[in-house]
């Protein structure tokens, strides 16, 4: 499996390199010069596929489910649209950013934040410095937290909050169509 996600990786690596986001096509002026082992690790994750015998997601046996690149990757015609955002300046403690987005069809939605944190303190524990937390909120005002999970999909309106890990992943298998709200906020 190592290898394959490996080249799997790779190939998310090369569709930025030559230009394929946002437009689905090679774009010589979209070319991305600048890509963060974070928002790859945030692609590989989110375009995990969960059918992978009984397990249910998230889960140690399987992590989030098998790489599939094809399901990430936005081409030109494609129904599934592919929304990237890079933050490489962050936020401070009690700072937060939103961002709004339109979903136009009930096609799963999958949300992922990475970042790649700092060292910890020697023997520290937990050994997780910087805290962000992933929120989504859909049109109807349900809201979706990072890796809070019940039978495979994020759970609605749930109590608490994943404090960690460094990625926080959200899937909703059926989401309502309109206007997203997703929040990234430094605890």
């Amino acid at each position: 499996a190592t290898p394959t996600a490996n080249g799997t990786v790779g190939l998310m690596r090369c569709y930025l390199q030559e230009g394929y986001y946002p437009t689905g096509s090679p774009v010589q002026g979209d070319r991305t010069s600048y890509i963060t082992s974070a928002l790859l690790r945030s692609m590989a994750m989110v375009s995990a596929d969960p059918n992978v015998g009984s397990y249910t997601i998230p889960s140690f046996d399987i992590g989030w489910g098998r790489i599939d690149a094809d399901s990430v990757l936005y081409f030109a015609g494609d129904a599934r649209k592919l929304i990237i955002v890079d933050d490489t300046t962050g936020i401070a403690t009690s700072e937060y950013k939103e961002k709004q987005f339109h979903v136009a069809s009930a096609i799963p939605l999958r949300v992922c934040l990475a970042w790649t944190d700092t060292a910890a303190a020697p023997n520290a524990n937990p050994t997780l410095v910087n805290d962000l937390d992933l929120t989504l909120t859909a049109p109807n005002a349900t809201v979706y937290k990072g890796n809070k999970y019940t039978s495979g999909q994020s759970t609605p309106n749930p109590t608490g909050r994943d404090s960690i890990n460094v990625e926080e992943c959200a899937r909703i298998n059926a989401p309502d169509t309109g206007l997203w709200t997703l929040r990234v906020s430094a605890h």
